[in-house]
């Protein structure tokens, strides 16, 4: 024993040398950290005792090298023996002054235990927080309030009322009460829609001295909730609504929500005329947004100048005079709260933001953000350039920096009026004045603009569009005006090229967009199935068919969350994104080309068009096969856009004409009927034929991937096809299942099934045929239990039954066949084939298990009468749902009512086993 304890200690030292050698510090703090865990590892208790002095010595020493991994040692031999407190303090400093964003969690962690066990270590810590003192780093006060507000919000009904080391160091970071940390606490419930417990935590900061605050979140907490999830971009009226009547300011979101979402919404007049001041301007500003998403121009035109005239004090000035306005006092608020404002936190109904606005947002004291997109929107509607500058010195004012943020209109536009209507501002909406050619900010944003422009510009000529490539080639040359530098001289070559390069175009109306994107499929002398610039093209002719389709059937509008589009394919001035923007380097790939896959020229544009998303459709999915065999998370996105278009393409009459008559043309012996039946067949089959492979890549995936198989799954239930193809190919999933199931069952290794049959619930909850798929292991279990064991048959039956009856419990709640439900004649018919189905399998396994707790029962109270009886009241229930379902009329299920008799007999006296009939 003692020579093992002497060799551990010379290797140790051994080790020690070694590293004191190393001249990095960091290799030589690992090499310490190396030696002494592996010490600890092996040594026995006294030799660790013996060398508790230097083992902390050399701990300290590569604390500054190794912060975290000194820390995290230090609590590891904090397990061992009492650790010196100027040691502990200064590794730990260390640790405050550096610590590793990547590794706090894990430290944390790994410390847990020795601050619960060193309260002094945890006051010198809240103490050195709290002093203010240098030796704890910024990065470190960050890390610490992210990772523990964490910590206490996922576990918070462990901590709130604990004296954990969390708290002291919470209060040091600040603020410095519970009741405060309660109202965050309970701010975040809130944001999450969790109604419920953010109550319980805003009622916890009342007690803990939350007093008003706490009170005033309480009374206006389905307000913050509807407001949260708004700007989180929920849209759904049920989410938004809360319980009861809808106060105004909810009634306003409702409103704000429709317009986001492209649906009719409430009637807002009377929270424009209502008592509270701050709502009146929003909600009018909503039903000017609802007129124009509806398309109706011109009545939104005219309500926005009536706003205009009403906020003149706002400033801003009226169409056509271009006055800058000032800033008014006060602050939007927050609508329970106070704070912070609600036009801080708004951000923009633009595609591709938070949906939520100061146009949206109440506002408490000044809607001068509210009156700025007033004019921005009007400006924009009206292509009033001064409009637009003013209306953004006035947003400037109210937002400073976060200017941006908070305007309903494009910052692309705002920028192109500004700079040709009021330059001066600038720089400032920028970033504030700096350098001679103004500041970093603006000279970068300057740029970035003209080359974006410029890109949409040569994307116009490329599609034909040449009005809209003048338009923005002008759009970049005021942005680039008064710009210096290489880059500036490159973009205004650029620029000119485009301009000469559009010139020598011809102006006839065919776009060669599909001979480019075929030959842009082309690299290195190899046809590719898809290429960034394929699919960029066939994307950009496809947006522009919509585009136009729109304009021609109907006032241009969105659905998908900006307020308006011009048609042409790019960004308009209410801020639509330009195809650049929605689809620049999110190209897909496709795998095989179809017939008809040549280019054509003189199609009918509705023709061309349908083409063009055939091809985008196939090169789509091609990437997202090429993906998916790659691991890629990535992959469902492009599986979501690829199946998005095949769903479009099979509702796309043209395109199934145009195969037709293709066919027609390479089949001249064809009969007409034949090529009509085969069309109609390819069109038929399409939805199965996409669909199929999530189908497989569940199948293959359940097992040691189920978050893909969801995904695979998800893609399936949430694609745009017709829900009866959808329920076909989740139909295939329940077959497959069912298979194997069955196969299990013929082998009597019923465990097995149903553990096969819960991890296909599991991936597809909601998949009806797959709970039939675990009723029929119950019942096949107990009718083999029952043929196998006539006596024992109800208390082997009874486990595996009620494991079922939970694993259901769901599907049979969601299709409303609870005895609840059942009981006030909400009974199955004929048409709700799939409820009638499901209703009839849920009926004999009902009986079974109702027939097995009633059998089971009675055989353990025959044994001992002081046995638990409720087993026969629990069967009774089941036996009644049974009967109520409806039991066919063979045996034994004829015998339901008799059994249901004798149970509760049964219950109030135990009878002699004679009274459960055939059982």
């Amino acid at each position: 024993m003692r020579q093992d304890t002497d060799r551990q200690r010379l290797e140790l030292d051994e080790r020690l040398r070694e590293a004191d050698a190393e001249t990095d510090p960091r290799v030589r703090a690992q090499t310490v950290l190396r030696a002494v865990h592996e010490f600890v590892s092996e040594a026995d208790n006294g030799p660790l005792l013996a060398a508790r002095t230097l083992l902390q010595e050399r701990t300290a020493g590569i604390a500054a090298a190794a912060p975290e991994q000194s820390v995290r040692l230090l609590a590891r031999l904090g397990g061992w023996f009492a650790l010196e407190p100027e040691t502990t303090h200064a590794v730990f400093a260390q640790w405050l002054r550096t610590p590793e964003p990547g590794a706090f969690s894990d430290t944390w962690d790994a410390i847990g235990e020795l601050l619960s066990e060193t309260p002094a270590l945890v006051e010198w810590m809240a103490t050195t927080v709290r002093s203010g003192d240098a030796v704890v780093s910024a990065e470190f006060r960050r890390l610490a309030v992210t990772h523990l507000t964490e910590v206490v919000d996922r576990d918070f009904s462990h901590y709130e009322l604990t004296s954990s080391p969390v708290w002291q160091l919470l209060y040091a970071l600040g603020p410095a009460g519970r009741g405060d940390w309660f109202l965050l606490f309970g701010d975040r419930a809130a944001e999450r829609g969790e109604d419920v417990e953010a109550a319980r935590r805003y009622e916890l900061a009342e007690r803990f001295g939350g007093g008003a605050a706490a009170r005033e979140r309480l009374r206006g907490l389905h307000d913050i909730t509807a407001y949260n999830r708004l700007v989180s971009g929920v849209t759904v009226a049920d989410k938004l609504k809360g319980p009861g009547t809808a106060s105004p300011f909810r009634t306003l979101v409702l409103g704000a929500a429709a317009v986001v979402a492209d649906r009719p919404g409430p009637d807002l007049a009377d929270v424009a005329r209502g008592k509270d001041e701050a709502l009146r301007l929003p909600a009018r500003l909503v039903t000017a947004l609802a007129l124009l998403r509806a398309g109706d121009r011109d009545a939104a035109r005219a309500q926005l100048r009536t706003l205009v005239d009403d906020t003149a004090e706002f400033g801003g000035g009226a169409p056509g005079h271009g006055s800058s306005g000032g800033r008014t006092p006060g602050d939007a608020a927050h609508p329970a709260t106070g704070n912070p404002s609600a036009d801080d936190r708004a951000a923009s109904v633009r595609d591709g933001d938070t949906p939520a606005d100061p146009a949206i947002a109440p506002a408490a004291g000044s809607n001068t953000g509210v009156a700025a997109n007033i004019r921005l929107v009007l400006g924009a509607l009206d292509d009033n350039g001064s409009l637009i500058a003013a209306a953004a010195r006035a947003l400037f004012a109210r937002y400073r920096q976060e200017w941006s943020a908070h305007a309903l209109v494009d910052a692309a536009t705002v920028l192109t009026a500004v700079a040709e209507h009021d330059p001066a501002l600038l720089p400032e909406l920028i970033g504030g004045v700096g350098a001679e050619n103004g500041s970093t900010e603006l000279h970068a944003l300057r740029l970035a603009t003209a080359r974006e422009d410029l890109a949409k510009a040569a994307r116009a000529a490329v599609l034909s569009c040449f009005d809209e490539t003048a338009a923005l080639l002008a759009r970049a040359h005021l942005l680039l005006a008064g710009a210096e530098g290489d880059d500036a001289a490159a973009l205004r070559e650029k620029a000119t090229r485009i301009a000469e390069t559009v010139a020598r175009l011809p102006r006839d109306a065919d776009r060669p967009l599909d001979r480019l994107a075929f030959a842009a499929l082309r690299e290195d002398g190899i046809v590719q199935p898809w290429t960034p610039s394929a699919l960029r093209l066939w994307r950009e002719n496809d947006q522009l068919a919509q585009s136009n389709s729109s304009r021609a059937e109907a006032p241009p509008t969105r659905s998908s969350g900006a307020l308006a589009t011009d048609g042409t394919g790019s960004t308009d001035a209410l801020g639509t994104p330009s195809s650049s923007e929605t689809a620049a380097d999110d190209a897909r790939r496709p795998a095989s080309s179809g017939p008809g896959d040549a280019p054509i020229a003189d199609a009918p544009p509705a023709v061309a068009a349908s083409h063009s998303l055939h091809h985008l459709a196939v090169a789509t999915h091609a990437r997202a096969y090429q993906l998916e065999i790659a691991g890629e998370d990535t992959a469902f996105e492009q599986w979501r856009l690829a199946l998005g278009y095949w769903a479009r393409l099979q509702t796309d009459d043209a395109y199934w004409e145009r195969l037709g008559a293709h066919i027609a043309a390479v089949t001249p012996d064809a009969l007409p009927e034949e090529i009509e039946r085969a069309v109609v067949e390819a069109r038929a089959e399409l939805p199965g034929q996409v669909l199929e492979p999530h189908v497989t890549r569940v199948q293959e995936l359940r097992r040691d991937q189920l978050d893909r198989a969801r995904e695979h799954l998800d893609l399936i239930r949430h694609s745009e096809f017709a829900a009866a193809d959808v329920g076909r190919a989740r139909a295939r999933l329940a077959r497959e299942a069912g298979a194997q199931i069955r196969r299990l069952i013929r082998e009597n290794n019923l465990d097995r099934a149903l553990a096969e049959v819960q991890a296909w619930i599991e991936i597809d909850s909601d998949n009806i045929p797959l709970a039939e798929q675990a009723l029929d292991v119950g019942i096949e279990t107990v009718e083999t239990e029952h043929r196998r064991d006539s006596k024992h048959w109800a208390e082997n039956s009874r486990p595996m039954l009620e494991r079922i009856a939970a694993l259901v419990e769901p599907m049979s709640a969601e299709l409303g066949l609870t005895q609840r439900r059942l009981a006030i004649g909400d009974r199955p018919t004929s048409q709700e084939p799939d409820r009638v189905a499901y209703a009839a399998k849920l009926a004999r396994h009902e009986f079974w298990l109702g027939a097995a707790l009633v059998v089971s029962t009675s055989q353990r109270v025959s044994k001992n009468p002081f046995e638990d009886r409720s087993g026969f009241r629990s069967g009774a229930g089941h036996l009644n749902t049974a009967l109520m379902l409806g039991l066919p009329g063979i045996a034994p299920y004829d015998q339901g009512r008799q059994l249901l008799v004798s149970a509760g007999r049964l219950e109030r006296h135990m009878q002699g086993g004679s009274a459960l009939g055939f059982l």
